[in-house]
């Protein structure tokens, strides 16, 4: 024997006892809905055995004890007679409604007549029920006073069970109302949650929303056929597609909830034999969906049921598993296929009469698949944050470690969020500060060292100096060997004062090396202002940010004049004048210079906060001695430029900028004698 069957006879048994008939029903004055199983002789025969009440002789009725009689998937019939007792001195109107609409043929008989009342069923045209309702409805009437026997003869392809339930009419159309009610609020929920989700594929291309969408389409459109909601209102004239569809939309809500939990549970990544398993599960569920639409419908139904059974086994064991793995989105998941699970087994159970006939269990199917839609809406808006967070986290560590190669100050003067936003072509204009920084005869310094101990002197010397370029709002544009090219978009004062900073820091580091027996290092500072263009140059494959400007040529010119006039850090009269606080600084006037490609001069100045105290104080006291010889220089009276120079020098022998004034006149004096 099928096991559901041997299940379903089990239990039927349990509820049914062999004792004699039922008691008659005695109408009351109004009837609420009662499930009324208890008054049933149930008769169970063999499909097509018996035709009429009145060959039913040969078979044993049972009772039921509570409920409704069910006998799952079977291919017998079922027969049950009540007998109604109306009290009263006048007509009784009742409505006997049958709760379960996917029966295929219903007829009832009055006692001792062979020909139906009413014949119905999801087999039949809908129009063809004395009552349009989504369940079968029998409109009888009990003369005063009498009792009226009734026989109803059940056969179908599906599930057989025979929730029977006994109304007076207006109480029956006060539920009609008050259900449409209840009935438009789920599906109108379940429908709402489709379009919102195929709106958010449509933005986010997130496939978990599409699968979702049919997902809820085919279950909602499953839940319209087993409520007769479809039969009623989308195919009324067409009981052939209504009879054959069920067993299909099982399959395809099966298949598109086994894709949804692939992806909704990113199982590719981290289970992928799991995600391998659901995937050819769904596909599977996909053709049996059409396969299914050519068999006979009691084995198409079966063959459904038994899908959905292993279908809530991975929808369980999947969630359980990613959950395990740190996924906590599946929490969600989890708690909204438990619900949904829940309903059906409420509303089976009440079926069976082993729950009362309650508004929760009335309505069990409807409730689970709502809060399974909302909570599953939940869990995608909880895993789209996730992602979110999680894109943004790998953003964050996609740029910090592209900002070791390009600075994200950079993606900031163009303007751009991210790397992959740069273009090549890719320019902006803007006035900056920039600033050349060089190591004085590096060339011969390296030539001692080897290859491994050159890298590591270069590296640990930027790693000291380049934090004071960070701390004055700075950018390194790039490293040119051991010279170091950086941009100040602000105030050209934090130019000059990553400078101070990092003659400073060479002080500092010059201790150290020292103290391990290493030479000191010397290194010259040039800073122009101008506007520069910023951009990207190379090709599609291989680009690169560049600066392109007279500023930048100019900056590595004052830079390199730095050995000739003896100074640590020169600055451009165009610097200088559009210092914010220049006085924040010690400057003194270098003269004028002609720079290569220039025709004419430009003025420079030196700075002079980074000397020692006592140099600093000295060269301050006679900054304008020192202002007065630059001036009789560049006025060519030279004999008055070198005693003034020369006075300087006995005050002041350290100052470099003097010596080098010193040199020149005599140049220029030798030249003058030549001549």
């Amino acid at each position: 024997m099928n096991p559901i069957k041997q299940i379903s006879t089990v239990v039927f048994f349990l509820l049914v006892s062999a004792a004699a008939h039922a008691e008659p029903l005695i109408l009351e004055e109004t009837m609420q809905g009662n499930l009324i199983g208890k008054y049933l002789d149930v008769y169970r025969v063999p499909s097509g055995s018996v035709k009429a009440p009145d060959g039913l002789a040969e078979f044993t009725p049972q009772t039921i004890k509570k409920g409704s009689p069910g006998f799952g998937f079977t291919s017998d019939e079922l027969w049950a007679k009540i007998t109604v007792q109306n009290p009263f001195p006048e007509d009784k109107q009742i409505y006997f409604e049958i709760g379960y609409a996917m029966l295929d043929t219903i007829e009832i008989f009055r006692d001792k007549e062979n020909s139906p009342l009413y014949t119905v069923g999801d087999i039949r045209p809908f129009q063809e029920r004395p009552v349009l309702y989504r369940n079968p409805i029998f409109p009888l009437e009990v003369a005063p006073d009498s009792s009226e026997t009734f026989w109803f003869h059940v056969k179908t392809q599906s599930s057989l069970n025979f929730p029977l339930y006994i109304w007076d009419p207006l109480v029956f159309l006060e539920k009609v109302n008050s259900q449409q009610i209840i009935l438009g609020m789920s599906y109108g929920i379940l429908f709402i949650m489709v379009l919102y989700n195929l709106s958010l594929f449509v933005f986010t291309r997130e496939l978990s929303y599409i699968y979702y969408s049919f997902f809820v389409a085919s279950y909602s459109l499953f839940l319209f056929n087993l409520n007769g909601i479809a039969f009623e209102f989308l195919w009324p004239s067409f009981p052939a597609w209504g009879n054959i569809s069920l067993p299909p939309l099982i399959a395809l809500a099966s298949g598109f909830g086994a894709l949804f939990a692939v992806q909704f549970l990113n199982l590719k990544m981290k289970l992928p034999k799991l995600a391998r398993a659901m995937t050819v599960l769904g596909y599977i569920y996909f053709t049996l969906s059409f396969i299914e639409l050519f068999l006979p419908y009691g084995i198409a139904i079966k063959m459904s049921t038994a899908g959905v059974l292993l279908m809530a086994f991975f929808l369980f064991y999947a969630p359980i598993r990613s959950l395990l793995t740190g996924y906590k989105p599946a929490r969600y998941f989890l708690t909204a296929w438990t619900f949904l699970i829940l309903g059906f087994f409420m509303y089976a159970a009440k079926s069976f009469g082993l729950l009362p006939n309650t508004f929760i269990t009335t309505w069990s199917l409807q409730i689970g698949a709502v809060l399974e839609v909302f909570l599953l809406s939940v869990a995608l808006a909880d895993k789209i944050n996730q992602l979110k967070q999680e894109n943004e986290r790998t953003w964050a560590s996609l740029n910090k470690a592209y900002g070791r190669f390009v600075p994200h100050a950079f993606l900031g003067f163009l303007e751009k969020k991210n790397i992959l936003e740069v273009d090549l072509g890719n320019q902006v204009a803007k006035k900056m500060s920039v600033l050349f920084c060089d190591i004085r005869n590096f060339t011969t310094m390296s030539e001692n060292l080897t290859p491994e101990e050159n890298f590591a002197f270069i590296n640990e010397y930027l790693n000291r100096v380049v934090p004071a370029v960070h701390l004055n709002q700075g950018v390194v544009d790039k490293y040119i060997g051991d010279a170091i090219m950086a941009l100040f978009p602000g105030s050209p004062d934090t130019a000059v004062q990553a400078a101070i900073d990092i003659q400073n820091t060479i002080q500092l580091y010059n201790d150290e090396r020292k103290a391990r027996g290493d030479e000191p290092i010397r290194v010259g500072i040039g800073i122009h202002m101008g506007d520069l263009m910023l951009g990207t140059i190379g090709t599609p494959e291989h680009m690169q940010g560049s600066v392109i400007a007279d500023a930048v040529n100019l900056a590595s010119r004052l830079e390199e004049m730095t050995k000739l006039v003896g100074a640590d850090i020169l600055i451009s009269s165009q610097t200088m004048y559009n210092l914010e606080k220049p006085e924040d600084f010690k400057t003194r006037f270098l003269g004028q210079i002609r720079v290569k490609g220039k025709q004419e001069n430009i003025a420079i100045f030196e700075v002079l906060d980074a000397l020692p105290h006592d140099q600093l104080q000295r060269r301050i006291d006679l900054k304008k001695d020192f202002r007065q010889g630059v001036e009789a220089f560049f006025e060519h009276k030279y004999e008055q430029a070198q005693a003034l120079f020369h006075r300087l020098f006995t005050e002041c022998p350290e100052d470099r900028a003097v010596a080098g004034y010193l040199k020149r006149i005599e140049k220029k004096l030798g030249e003058t004698k030549h001549i």
